[in-house]
């Protein structure tokens, strides 16, 4: 039996949006199937010895198809040079997600490249079904796909200042998602992620501006995040947030710091400190040119 019915793959190339929706009904099925039917024989400790090498051969087929599977998603349809192909590949790939369900993290090093890279298409349907294949993946990947973050977090930056109406919407829903994943997770990869943010914080247009300012409140909230320690390297992106033309950026910007000032008033002596001699050159800079200049 192949992994995929050809009229499957037709299907998930038409140009018609019906038609790659079945597909991917479809998909998410066989998926779901193959994975239930690779742990039914990966788990069965009830067995005859002339059995061992037939349960172990049908794991494997399972697991197998699951790769051609996703495979032929990600390198035939998600990464194809035609759109309607790209289309079907991405919503494919979020329906093969919700098949994979619990085991969705496992196969994020194949998820995850071809829909960030749908991220830029020049087409704004690519764009938006990314974000829907994303948030599929990120609802049942939950806090095991803050393993990739960074790059999840850049290619969120981008489309929340999308041209297109829709992939803003869409690209929303997903943030939300995704500040409602870290707040459920104990941990956070803030030494890995320190750098992408305070690169990030550059940025001048509002809505991503708006967007930064949404995680810093998120991080600043979390019980498991010290943001305030690498207030040296975040402060002057802030700063700089207070000359913005929005009178709305300018309020967030300073609510924001004054939650990093009281912070750093109020530190707790055994948290790791706060390099003073870091903040000086900052605010020297910030007194030279005060906002508004």
């Amino acid at each position: 039996m192949a992994a995929l019915s050809a009229t499957v793959l037709r299907n998930l190339s038409d140009r018609a949006y019906d038609k790659r929706k079945a597909a991917a009904l479809e998909i998410e099925s066989r998926v779901r199937d193959l994975v239930g039917a690779a742990g039914r024989h990966e788990n069965d400790e009830e067995f005859r010895i002339d059995q061992v090498r037939e349960l172990y051969d049908s794991a494997k087929s399972a697991r197998s198809d699951i790769d051609k599977i996703l495979s032929t998603l990600a390198k035939d349809y998600a990464m194809s040079a035609q759109s309607n192909f790209r289309k079907g590949g991405l919503i494919g790939l979020a329906a093969a997600a919700l098949g994979l369900a619990h085991e969705a993290h496992l196969y994020l090093d194949v998820l995850l490249p071809p829909v960030l890279a749908c991220f830029t298409d020049q087409d704004g349907r690519v764009r938006y079904y990314a974000c829907e294949a994303l948030y599929n993946m990120a609802k049942v990947s939950r806090t095991k796909l803050l393993e990739k973050f960074n790059v999840i977090f850049e290619g969120l930056c981008r489309l929340c200042a999308d041209a297109d109406q829709g992939v803003k919407n869409a690209s929303h829903l997903l943030d939300k998602l995704l500040i409602d994943i870290v707040d459920e997770s104990p941990s956070f990869p803030l030494d890995s992620f320190i750098t992408v943010f305070v690169a990030h914080l550059a940025l001048r247009n509002p809505l991503a501006r708006n967007f930064l300012l949404g995680w810093s409140v998120a991080l600043l909230k979390h019980p498991g995040v010290d943001l305030i320690s690498h207030t040296p390297q975040v402060l002057e992106g802030y700063l700089s947030m207070l000359s913005d033309p929005s009178p709305e950026i300018k309020r967030q910007a300073d609510a924001v710091l004054t939650t990093f000032l009281k912070g750093v008033e109020t530190r707790d002596a055994t948290k790791a400190p706060i390099s003073y001699s870091a903040l000086i050159p900052v605010l020297i800079r910030a007194a030279s040119d005060p906002p508004g200049e």
